[in-house]
Parts: structure tokens; sequence; C-alpha cells
């Protein structure tokens, strides 16, 4: 409102020949409220020696604030403030980056205080120069006090979508014993979960390529299935060539239906691990061929274990993904209805810094990710402080440049 807000003012607007445009000041009165964007006109009159026509435009009064508040039932239509947050980061971010891109900016910065709850990302939140702090005025990304506030890149599945295998199901007699009465199922696909991700070969001497989708109960990794279990190893016989080994005992018996299964194992020296595709299992000759040679090739007595086998799902929390039929079979380790289940779906890291500068984020836990959690890239002055990373498929956080880091975070289950 003219007055309390503004001050009308008029004057004459004189613009040079060789320039394209022109300021207007406007004297903006103290507003010591938490107020709407406002907006009021300017209007052009007697335009003279120049193309420019007589007409109104729109000018904004947006209220600047030292505290932002964002929250999962918030509204990116809202003021971001307590009573009326943000819903998105990213709204956030990129209302500080017009606030500084104005020069603005409150004396010692900003913080967005992000409220309690789950925020789910189907890609990453980017933060490049232009959303940049100031050595007097960095911005801080923190949970609202005594909140858990978690970022993950995963889709949560719901208990009602799955039912158990019976002896009516054709996967029946593939399961062992044990797991017979155990094991549920659910169709990923006909729930709109199409993006199962690719297993690869890594290890030693290899990139570090993304997961494929990986299944999380109740904040901790599942085991897909494999045969040893845990800790134990089966160890190579003898070896008939760079890709071909013999195996003892009868256990690939019970395989000869898998659809895609791997093998883990430390082939030649105990410092290179590498995990390769099987090519072909021959329980004639009992022998195991993999899909690849490894950098040292193979040797008698060397430990590894087979996996992603539905047939080896045979203890509580072990599970497998048919990529074929999108089922995924899970041996749970509690009542489906007390469980918090997701998979792992974005492969890019759920924050990216890239040349940026004076941005901290705290007391956050970043999550459920095929890939890194977190990335930063050049740029200066940029802190993850009290953060949690867990449970992501390859580093939890890569970090470059000058005065960048984590401090006083934990890492948790990644997966290089």
């Amino acid at each position: 409102e003219a007055g309390s807000d503004y001050t009308t003012t008029a004057g004459t607007l004189v613009i040079p020949a060789e320039a394209l445009s022109g300021t207007v000041t406007v004297p903006i009165l103290l507003d010591a409220e938490s107020e709407s964007p406002e907006q009021f006109q300017l209007q052009l009159t007697d335009a003279g020696d120049s193309a420019i026509a007589d007409d109104t435009g729109i000018c904004t009064i947006q209220d600047v604030y030292p505290d932002y508040h964002v929250a999962v039932d918030g509204d990116d239509d809202g003021l971001g403030t307590l009573a009326d947050p943000f819903a998105t980061i990213k709204h956030a971010r990129d209302t500080l980056a017009g606030i500084y891109a104005d020069a603005v900016e409150p004396a010692g910065g900003i913080t967005v205080w992000l409220r309690g709850g789950r925020y789910v990302l189907t890609d990453s939140i980017v933060f490049a120069g232009d959303h940049a702090g100031t050595t007097t005025a960095p911005i801080t990304y923190q949970a609202y006090p005594g909140e858990e506030v978690r970022l993950t890149g995963g889709t949560r599945l719901q208990d009602a979508w799955f039912s158990l295998v019976t002896n009516t199901d054709p996967v029946w007699s593939r399961l062992d014993a044990p797991a017979q009465g155990q094991v549920y199922q659910v169709d990923l696909d006909a729930n709109g979960i199409t993006d199962f991700g690719t297993l690869k070969r890594r290890g030693f001497g290899k990139d570090t390529p993304v997961s494929a989708l990986e299944l999380i109960a109740d904040g901790e990794p599942q085991q897909l299935a494999r045969w040893p279990n845990p800790d134990v190893f089966a160890a190579i016989d003898t070896v008939d060539s760079a890709t071909q080994f013999t195996y003892t005992g009868t256990r690939p018996e019970r395989w000869t239906s898998a659809e895609e299964p791997w093998t883990h194992g430390y082939w030649y020296q105990m410092w290179a691990d590498e995990h390769l595709p099987i090519a072909g299992i021959d329980t004639t000759a009992q022998t195991i061929t993999v899909g690849g040679e490894h950098n040292y090739g193979l040797k008698a007595a060397q430990p590894y274990y087979v996996y992603n086998l539905l047939e080896e799902i045979d203890t509580p929390g072990e599970w497998y993904l048919n990529r074929g039929t999108g089922v995924l079979y899970y041996w749970p380790t509690a009542a489906l209805d007390n469980a918090e289940l997701e998979v792992s779906m974005v492969e890019t890291p759920l924050i990216q810094l890239t040349s940026t500068s004076h941005l901290r984020f705290a007391d956050l836990t970043l999550e459920c990710t095929r890939g890194e959690l977190a990335r930063i890239d050049d740029g200066n002055n940029n802190q993850c402080q009290r953060c949690t990373f867990r449970n992501n498929g390859t580093n939890a956080a890569v970090v470059s440049g000058t005065a960048n880091g984590l401090n006083a975070c934990t890492i948790s289950q990644p997966g290089a």
C-alpha cells in the first residue's frame, strides 16, 4: 500500500541513446511484519524521443527473512515462514538465489530450517554459483531442532503390495525348504517401479558403477540372496581356464533355473576382488564359467560366493529380484505391516554442489541411492556437519575444492 509499504514517487526517466534500459528508484518503507509478496504499479507516460510506448508495469515487494522453513506438507506458494513453510528445498534454494542476486541478504546470512520428515527426491538438488552464500552471509540448510530430516532417493514399498508365495506359485519348488511359507513376493512393475538397474562388473581395477536396485528395511540394507551365506566362502577346486573353474559339492545343481547368477571372489590375490557374471554352470563336469577374465586370472583354493539367486533365500533378510518379470521376493525380518521397506532408485547425488561457496548442511540424513549421496566439485567453504550418510550404492560423498568437507558426520553402509 502506498504510504505504508513504499513512497509514491514521480520523476523523469532518462535512457541514454546507447543504453537499452534505465533504473527507477522507489523508496521502500520498513515493514516489520511477514507478509505475502506485494505489488504496485509503475506507469510510464509521455515517452519522447524513443520507441518506448506509454505503458504500465507491475513491481513486487518481497520480504527477506534471516530464517526460512521447508516442510514435507508445506507449499511452494507459501511465504517460507515457520507458519507457512515451503514444500521443497529447491524452491528455498531459488528464493535465496534471488535475494543474494539483489544483494539484499541479511547480515550474518540465512538459515533454511527443514522440518522433520522424509523428503523423497527423484533427482539431484544442484547448487551452482548462483546459489552461493558469501563470507559475511553464508547459507545454512539445517534440520529443525529436535526433528529428524531424511533426504531419500528411494521409493517406499507398501505392505499391501506383498503376497505370500504358496505351493500354487510356479517358483515354489525353487525355494529352499526353510524358506517355503516364509517368502513374500511383490510385483514392482505393476506398482509403477520399472527401473531396476543393472548388475555390473566391479571391483579391483574397475570403475565404480552405480549399483542396481537395492532393498532397505527399517534403515538396514537387506542381503541379496547368496551362497554360502555371509561370512562364509566357497573355494575354487581346480582351474580349467582363465574363465572356468571346478567346484565341489552339489549345491549348484539347485541353480539350473537361475535367471542371472553372479559371483564375487578374490580370484587370484586376496587384495584384488571382482564381481563377475556367471556364463554357465555344468553340473556334470562340476564347472562354473564366468563371463569375463579377471585381471590376474584364477587360482585354486581362492574364495568366492555366488549371489542373485532365488534358490538361496534361506534366512530372514534375504531377497531376490527377477528383472524379467519385475517380481521381488523377500523373506522379511519382521511383520511387513510394521516395516519400512524401500528400494533405491536415484542414481545421482542427492546434493550436488558445483563451483559454489559458503553453503552449510547440518544435521541431515541422506540415504538410499544407487550412486553417491553428496558431491562437492570445486568451489570453497562448503561443509556438511553432523550429517548421516547411509545405504547407498557407491561412495557416500566425494569432495574437491578449497576448504570443503565433512565434519563430524556418520557414514554407514556405503557400497564402495
